[in-house]
C-alpha cells in the first residue's frame, strides 16, 4: 500500500522534529522554575513564528509565561480549532543534568529519553510539526488553529484555567496534546481532580469519652 504523502513528509521531518525535542528537553522547567519555562516557550514562540503563526505571552509573575500561537486557515467558514498542551515538568532544577535527553534502541526502535518526553514537550512538537505540514501542503483547511502552551498544569492549571476556559468557548473542537495509550488509541476522556473546602462550625469534644457534648464536631 503507498503511504499517504503527508506521512511520507513526517518521516523525512524526523531528524528535524527530535532535535528540537532535544533542545526543549535539555531545558529544566519544573512548574516553580519560571525562567526555564519562560526558556521552552521562547524556544517555541520562535519556531512558531517562523510558520507562519501569531503569538503573544499570557505575562506571569510567579510562573512561566503562557504562549498562544494561532494560525490563521484558508477556510473562512471552516472549523476553528484549539490544541492544548503545557511546557511545565513535574521534575526538579537538575533533573536534565542527571538524565539528558537519549536516543536509544529497544526492539527496532528509536527509543527517546528525558525529562519531560512524554510529559508532554514530544506531544507540544507533534501538534506544532502536524499543523505546519498542513500549511506547506496547502491543506489548512480551517478558519484558525490555535494553540495554548501553559505553565502550571502540573500543578492543576491554576493561573491558566481562565485562559484555557475564555479561548476554549470560542473553539469547535478541542485537543489536549497529552500522550495518548500504547495501542495507539486518542484518549476521549479521563478521571480528573477535585479540591474542596469544608469549613464547620460547632463544638468540640471527646469522640470516645463525651460525644454527647460535641456539636456539629
Amino acid at each position: 500500500m503507498q503511504k499517504h504523502y503527508l506521512v511520507e513528509r513526517a518521516e523525512q521531518i524526523m531528524e528535524p522534529y527530535l532535535a528540537d525535542l532535544k533542545a526543549i528537553v535539555n531545558i529544566d522547567s519544573g512548574t516553580y522554575n519560571k525562567a526555564g519555562v519562560d526558556h521552552v516557550g521562547a524556544y517555541l514562540q520562535e519556531r512558531f513564528s517562523d510558520s507562519g503563526f501569531s503569538t503573544y505571552f499570557d505575562a506571569q509573575k510567579e510562573y512561566g509565561n503562557h504562549l498562544v500561537a494561532t494560525h490563521q486557515g484558508s477556510r473562512p467558514d471552516g472549523a476553528r480549532i484549539l490544541l492544548i498542551g503545557h511546557m511545565d515538568t513535574v521534575f526538579p532544577d537538575g533533573e536534565v543534568g542527571r538524565r539528558p535527553f537519549s536516543i536509544s534502541e529497544q526492539d527496532g526502535v528509536r527509543v527517546a529519553k528525558g525529562p519531560g518526553v512524554l510529559d508532554m514537550k514530544s506531544g507540544v512538537l507533534i501538534g506544532m510539526y502536524g499543523v505546519q505540514q498542513l500549511i506547506e501542503a496547502q491543506e489548512a483547511n480551517y478558519k484558525s488553529v490555535t494553540f495554548i502552551l501553559n505553565s502550571d498544569e502540573e500543578i492543576g492549571s491554576p493561573v491558566s484555567k481562565p485562559l484555557i476556559q475564555e479561548l476554549g468557548q470560542q473553539a469547535d473542537a478541542v485537543i489536549v496534546l497529552e500522550p495518548g495509550r500504547l495501542i495507539n488509541q486518542v484518549v476521549s476522556s479521563r478521571r480528573s481532580s477535585g479540591l474542596y473546602r469544608v469549613e464547620v462550625r460547632g463544638r468540640s469534644a471527646h469522640a470516645g469519652v463525651e460525644p454527647q457534648k460535641g456539636i456539629n464536631a
